[in-house]
């Protein structure tokens, strides 16, 4: 039997956002949590910071849990709250740290592809929460390909627009070293050039002028922190001290479900043409390295707060801008595909829902962390996809009022051709969580996630599953294509 949807609650960024924000910042400037100390901290606007690294998929999330190896990290872990069915609406660069911080999706806010051109400044979170009484810092990477799209000081001034400080990883000077060495940092008081010393690796650097700059902020406001890493992307270095470090020798590969799928018959033709993987597992003693690396990081940032008394009322979101493939279904490194969305998501904030470690099951994503942060702040995200996750945050609720997220990549692009994607919430099923895709060629999959996690197989053909394929069909096509006018892009 088809379900009948209310288009009120399945569109949020037309219908809900607006309610779900006002209801999240009464919540947000007033309640506490029962049993959580400091509760004079916990009524006062809280310091929010978000970090998010490149290229990393929630599989091997036992690479930050370790209190030994990566003690700021595995404390989001152990103290946090982790969304353990987190995605990004699109599994490339730019598409999703715009999203991120758009709460929009890419057909929405105008990028889908690594054109930071198409991303509009006036979409700035900072703008929004400095408007609500922040002061605001950014440190990093804010989109790629900067270096041809903006070339001149000038040009890239309108990105810095809402940010008291705006420190980012302009210009490449060296293309094998990435942004890690040899680079170009644009301030608003001038750029500065690092060259190939350990001292210059990018995260160091960024790490050393964030945490200077939240000793320096006015005490009077609170802060807003986007610290944007670049580990994890391609070519993987890590800072000089954690080269070869023994945390990491004995940290073996990853083979977990779905990693060098031997039968793929019910998969789409582009997925049938890759070959069979020679290795037997994905290597992660450099990852190791790089997570070793975020952590000190992480931490600088965490010493820099707790010395201005900071710490206790700081919202933290941790996550990555995408997924990353390491081996399933023979599809090794990359993103880009359906099955590189998942993401790592964890929230720590002392002052609102004390230390204890919780794991929350909903179906969220990336739109989501920007109604957040506004929501936290005193803002909001008027024209948001995404929904706030404070209420889920805070233990009011363990689902939200919507039946699925959105996934996308619209151009084509080896080895995918174009595809949208819907994953269906709690309000849908809450005895399955359904993921259905349709690509550009016509080829279509169905995976129920519970029953079978690693997405191995493809129930669209399956007579039993028709219906449900024909009802989540119509739920993507009445609620997001059609309404939203959504076009393929190029073929590459």
């Amino acid at each position: 039997m088809s379900v009948v949807y209310n288009r009120a609650v399945l569109n949020p960024r037309r219908h809900v956002v607006r309610g779900l924000i006002a209801a999240s910042l009464v919540l947000a400037m007033g309640l506490g949590v029962p049993g959580t100390t400091r509760p004079a901290q916990a009524a006062s606007k809280p310091n929010i910071v978000l970090i998010h690294m490149d290229d990393w998929s929630p599989k091997v999330r036992g690479l930050w849990s370790n209190a030994d190896r990566t003690p700021a990290l595995s404390k989001f872990v152990r103290n946090g709250i982790e969304f353990r069915n987190a995605t990004g609406s699109t599994p490339l660069c730019t598409p999703g740290r715009a999203n991120l911080v758009t709460g929009q999706w890419g057909h929405n806010n105008g990028v889908t592809t690594n054109n930071p051109t198409k991303y509009d400044p006036a979409d700035n979170l900072s703008i929004k929460v400095r408007n609500a009484g922040y002061h605001t810092v950014f440190g990093g990477k804010f989109l790629i390909k900067m270096e041809k799209s903006f070339q001149t000081r000038e040009s890239v001034k309108p990105l810095a627009r809402g940010w008291d400080h705006f420190d980012l990883i302009w210009k490449r000077q060296s293309s094998n070293k990435a942004y890690y060495y040899k680079y170009l940092m644009w301030t608003k008081s001038g750029t500065k050039f690092y060259g190939t010393k350990a001292k210059d690796h990018s995260t160091k650097v960024v790490a050393q002028r964030v945490a200077s700059h939240i000793r320096n902020a006015p005490k009077s406001k609170p802060l807003f922190v986007e610290m944007s890493l670049f580990d994890g992307h391609k070519p993987n270095l890590p800072m000089k001290q954690f080269v070869g470090h023994p945390k990491c020798q004995g940290v073996g590969g990853w083979s977990g479900l779905g990693y060098n799928e031997w039968n793929v018959k019910d998969k789409p033709a582009w997925v049938r043409a890759q070959p069979k993987l020679k290795a037997k597992s994905y290597p992660l003693r450099k990852a190791c390295e790089e997570i070793m690396t975020v952590d000190w990081a992480v931490q600088k940032v965490q010493n820099a707060l707790a010395s201005q008394g900071r710490l206790w009322n700081t919202l933290m979101i941790f996550t990555a801008d995408n997924g990353w493939m390491m081996g399933e279904h023979r599809l090794l490194g990359g993103k880009r595909v359906p099955y590189a969305t998942p993401i790592p998501l964890y929230v720590r904030w002392p002052a609102q829902v004390g230390t204890k470690r919780r794991m929350e099951t909903e179906r969220v994503s990336n739109v989501d962390i920007a109604p957040t942060i506004c929501a936290a702040a005193g803002c909001s995200v008027p024209d948001a996809d995404g929904m706030s996750l404070l209420p889920i945050i805070k233990g009011n609720k363990n689902r939200l009022d919507r039946l699925f997220v959105y996934e996308e990549f619209l151009d084509s692009v080896p080895p995918a051709p174009g595809w949208y994607s819907i994953r269906t919430t709690k309000k849908y099923s809450t005895s399955r969580r359904w993921v259905y895709t349709e690509y550009r060629t016509g080829a279509r999959e169905l995976y129920d996630l519970i029953s079978d996690p690693g997405q191995l197989r493809n129930l669209i053909r399956d007579p039993e599953y028709q219906a449900r394929a024909d009802d989540l069909k119509a739920l993507l096509h009445s609620q997001v294509i059609e309404p939203d006018d959504v076009r393929w892009g190029k073929i590459h």
